[in-house]
């Protein structure tokens, strides 16, 4: 008996083809078979089995597809020569489906059990064996020939991930034993079908080089650097750099990087085809801790039938976060739907933990929510987040909480997901309410902590004094923080003896019990102190330094204006102080440092730095982020008029920004950083600062949606205007905060804010920004009651507005706000003439999106009036210009308008391909549009 997945779907039994004809039998096949021996709701199978929209009596249809599919599978339970076969039982359980057989009766559970054996197999040829026979399983693309498109990416999205980890593992297998020439078709495959898989590119590179084809290696590494940088706007990580270096001079290669493990579990289908990943770096020489790891282990099981919570806990640096982390990547391929991961900060020194609505954003950021589609308030945003892990197996890891309330929106819903959290507080209400189990992380056995030492000084060095070895595991009282500290210095120092360093682990100013809670034994500032005592005077000011960075992040070009050195110098003194385990480098050029550490190194720059040095340092950051926010924000939004700014200090670096892509990441990236700073500089007396920061920032981040960080920095920049008694930075603190109560539907503040802001600019005579403030107020008539009258009336005060000011981007966009209100009100004609005039105007100053909202308001206009030809051409454009300025909501509707014209003209064909695609885009972005749309689509005559 044998089912094969792992490309058409088929069954046979005894060599015999078992009769599959109908397409949605193979359907449910497939889908029964990825969960073999899992019960599939039957609303699962509905969405898997329907793309668009379900017939109305659905569960009479697949009860049909599953009788009939049993009829057909009851031949496979008895053997050709009569003699009873293994059975396979299609059996209705709960409220859904189950496929009951052996599992290595079907292709993918082979593959992945090859997959396991590989992964565990030490001997590189015989690793080459098992992923050989593991790859020739495959047959074409998983489930193919019977799903829809999106529906076979969601179900075969993890397991066509193990087929890619397969091919590059065989690649690292033939590359050891210099049989890279072997995989080299395989290689070119794969790699041109994935242009941006760099560890793909990176072992492509290396067999080229292995075959002698030097030039085409580096023909591979500038494809690869191109597509990067030209569809990602990133450069080529770390691994394929080093790859490229040792091509470029023709070096030997070292071994391959160890790639993911081979070993996964069989995918479930995700709610979503976007896959998360953001779980940080392993630790490489993890150390002990098999009772915890086991404990953890214990409980995956019980996450098939509930959400599991897990509470990690323990004193500060006795290894949490390590703890927690280097079991999420052991178990990682449990969680075939995605890893999700965000720093609570609940201990910080520096920042306020992270709040509910900072919290849920960032982890709808992680699955890829765009900000168009979040809901206004916090509750609504829980629920979209719970919602879009429902029926997914994603791991949750939440890094250093404070308390049960600030992780309790956070927890996954549903079976299949866990919950990992860390915190210095023992949860024991989160245990009594949600059952979350918790698991107590002690200090280091003196075996573990001797061979944690032992593996971080090497055995050869340890074996010369297991005294010492001994001494200094005493003197750190077991705490791994402490451990890791010394021995890095004991590394750095090969030539300084073992006991030298025990004896130096003293303190005369005490000890640090009060970061490191209750063990008054634990004196972590000795350990510190003594390292930090060794540094180079240049590594030990940065150090101090840096506990005046708001974290939790930086870049090398942060630390050196801070310091008011060259960012390269800064690098270097970086690397060492990385090396001394006093910061972690979690991603490339990114620094941060562990919070004790932090608020060891604020309590050295209050006592060793003077108040004068320390106000300069903090200065040169301000100068460094406001100079690095313009630069990008004026790279995302080129159409913005920008402030001008005072004039960096001596000593400020700038942030290596060359596109809007680069931009746009490192705002997402540094918003934490950036909200923190601005606040920060309200009140420590940089108030101008605060108020450049806050206007620059709260614009875009009401864009992206970032609604804590906007209120953060729009309030910090209101407080300090009004402390200034800047009038036009009032008003426009009070316009960033009406946007923001806007989006919210908070409309009343959202008036009143704006309101302020009008006669604010009224007073000082600004009419472009008066302008502004004018469609906002417009567009909220439109959004509260859809009363386009006093749309109409805002939109002509803002065109009046824009002209007086000779602002041609407001111009045009007056014009297709008015255009758009007179078309709501029934006079399409007067649409047009607004809209041509304003189409001139944007097109002759780039304003892309712009062009295509007018576009859309043109077709639709021509639509009202019955020229159907024109309006399907003008949708036409407008979506072209919908493709390049990126604005997917808005080329959905004018694709459902499109089709909508369409089917005006009877044009059924493409009036179904425009809903299609206008529905797969809402799918992403509003389910309850795309709903309406998908029943509209069903509602379509046949032919």
């Amino acid at each position: 008996m044998e089912f094969r997945i792992l490309g058409p779907i088929e069954a046979e039994i005894g060599g015999q083809r078992l009769p599959l004809a109908r397409p949605r039998e193979r359907c449910l096949l497939g889908v029964l078979l990825l969960e073999a021996n899992r019960v599939v709701p039957v609303d699962r199978l509905a969405e898997l089995l329907w793309s668009d929209q379900p017939p109305k009596r659905v569960r009479n249809t697949i009860q049909g597809c599953a009788s009939r599919l049993r009829a057909t599978l009851s031949g496979v339970n008895r053997a050709p020569n009569g003699a009873d076969g293994t059975r396979v039982e299609l059996v209705y359980a709960g409220n859904g489906y189950q496929l009951r057989l052996d599992p290595q009766s079907v292709d993918a559970f082979r593959f992945q059990e090859l997959l396991r054996r590989a992964a565990a197999e030490p001997a590189p040829a015989e690793r080459v064996e098992l992923l050989r026979a593991a790859l020739d399983l495959w047959r074409g693309p998983a489930l193919s020939g019977v799903l829809s498109g999106p529906a076979r990416e969601r179900l075969a999205a993890s397991l066509e991930e193990q087929r890619l980890t397969a091919v590059e593992e065989l690649a690292a297998a033939c590359l050891e034993l210099r049989r890279g020439r072997e995989v080299l078709p395989t290689l070119a495959r794969f790699a041109n079908e994935h242009p941006g898989r760099e560890r793909l590119a990176a072992l492509h590179m290396r067999a080229l080089q292995q075959a002698g084809r030097r030039a085409d290696a580096l023909a591979v590494y500038a494809r690869t650097r191109g597509f990067l940088v030209d569809q990602l706007g990133i450069e080529p990580g770390l691994e394929l750099r080093n790859v490229h270096k040792v091509v470029l001079r023709d070096e030997p290669a070292g071994p391959p990087a160890a790639g993911s493990p081979a070993a996964a579990g069989l995918a479930g289908p995700p709610a979503r085809q976007f896959i998360p990943r953001q779980l940080p770096a392993d630790l490489p020489a993890f150390t002990g801790r098999r009772a915890e790891l086991a404990r953890l282990d214990q409980l995956l099981p019980a996450a098939a039938r509930a959400a599991v919570t897990v509470v990690v806990t323990g004193t500060a640096g006795v290894g949490k976060s390590t703890l927690a982390l280097h079991w999420a990547h052991r178990v990682a391929n449990a969680f075939p739907d995605g890893q999700l991961y965000l720093n609570l900060r609940g201990f910080d020194p520096a920042a306020a933990p992270t709040g509910p609505a900072e919290a849920i954003r960032s982890l709808l950021d992680g699955l890829q929510v765009p900000s168009s589609q979040l809901p206004a308030n916090l509750d609504a945003q829980v629920g979209l987040y719970r919602s879009l892990l429902t029926g997914r197996r994603m791991l949750v890891v939440l890094d250093n909480a404070r308390d049960a309330e600030q992780v309790r929106p956070l927890l996954p819903p549903s079976p299949g997901c866990v919950a990992l959290i860390t915190s210095r507080n023992q949860f024991s209400g989160l245990a009594a309410t949600a059952g979350a189990q918790l698991v107590r992380l002690d200090l280091f056995t003196p075996d573990e902590a001797e061979q944690f030492l032992t593996r971080r000084l090497g055995p050869a060095r340890a074996a010369t004094d297991p005294a010492a070895v001994r001494e200094l595991v005493a003197r750190c009282a077991r705490l791994p923080l402490a451990l890791a500290v010394v021995a890095a210095r004991a590394v750095a120092n090969p030539a300084v003896p073992l006991r030298l360093l025990a004896d130096e682990l003293t303190d005369p100013d005490g000890g640090l019990a009060e970061w490191t809670g209750s063990d008054p034994s634990t004196d972590l500032r000795a350990v510190l102190s003594s390292s930090y005592r060794v540094l180079d005077p240049a590594a030990a000011r940065l150090f101090r330094l840096l506990g005046g960075h708001p974290g939790p992040e930086f870049t090398a070009a942060a630390a050196a204006s801070l310091a008011g050195i060259e960012p390269a110098a800064a690098r270097r003194l970086l690397t060492g102080l990385a090396e001394a385990s006093l910061l972690a480098e979690p991603s490339l050029d990114r620094y941060s440092m562990h919070d004790l550490l932090r608020a060891f190194a604020a309590e050295l720059a209050d006592s060793a730095e003077p108040a004068a040095d320390r106000r300069a340092a903090r200065h040169r950051l301000l100068d460094h982020y406001l100079q690095a926010v313009a630069a990008a924000i004026s790279l995302v939004e080129p159409h913005r008029t920008m402030p001008e700014l005072p004039d960096p200090q001596p000593g400020v670096s700038r942030e290596p920004l060359g596109s809007a892509d680069q931009a746009r990441a490192w705002l997402i990236a540094e918003r934490s950083v950036l909200a923190n700073l601005t606040a920060a500089a309200a009140g420590a007396g940089f108030d101008a600062y605060a108020v450049q920061l806050g206007l620059l920032l709260c614009m875009f981040f009401n864009a992206r949606g970032y609604r804590h960080e906007s209120d953060t920095v729009g309030a910090a920049a209101l407080a300090a205007a009004e402390r200034l008694d800047d009038r036009y930075a009032q008003a426009q603190a009070h316009r960033m905060l009406g946007i923001a109560d806007a989006q919210r539907r908070r409309w009343q503040a959202a008036e009143q804010h704006l309101r302020l802001a009008l006669a604010g600019l009224a007073s000082l005579g600004r009419p472009a920004e008066q302008a502004a403030v004018h469609m906002t107020l417009g567009a909220i008539a439109e959004r509260r009651a859809g009363d386009f009258h006093t749309t109409c009336q805002h939109a002509d005060r803002a065109l009046e507005l824009a002209r007086r000011a000779g602002d041609q981007v407001g111009i045009g966009r007056a014009l297709n706000q008015l255009g758009w209100a007179r078309l709501n009100l029934g006079d399409p004609r007067a649409a047009i003439r607004y809209g041509e005039q304003a189409l001139a105007i944007q097109g002759a100053h780039g304003d892309l999106a712009g062009v295509a909202n007018t576009l859309d308001t043109l077709g639709r206009a021509h639509h009202q009036l019955g020229d159907l030809k024109r309006a399907i051409a003008t949708y036409r454009e407008a979506l072209d210009y919908y493709d390049r300025s990126d604005a997917q909501l808005s080329r959905a509707e004018t694709l459902e308008r499109l089709g909508d014209a369409y089917l005006e003209i009877a044009d059924l064909a493409a009036c179904r391909t425009a809903w299609q695609e206008a529905a797969g885009l809402l799918a992403e972005l509003d389910e309850e549009a795309a709903g309406a749309l998908r029943r509209r689509l069903a509602g379509l005559p046949a032919g």
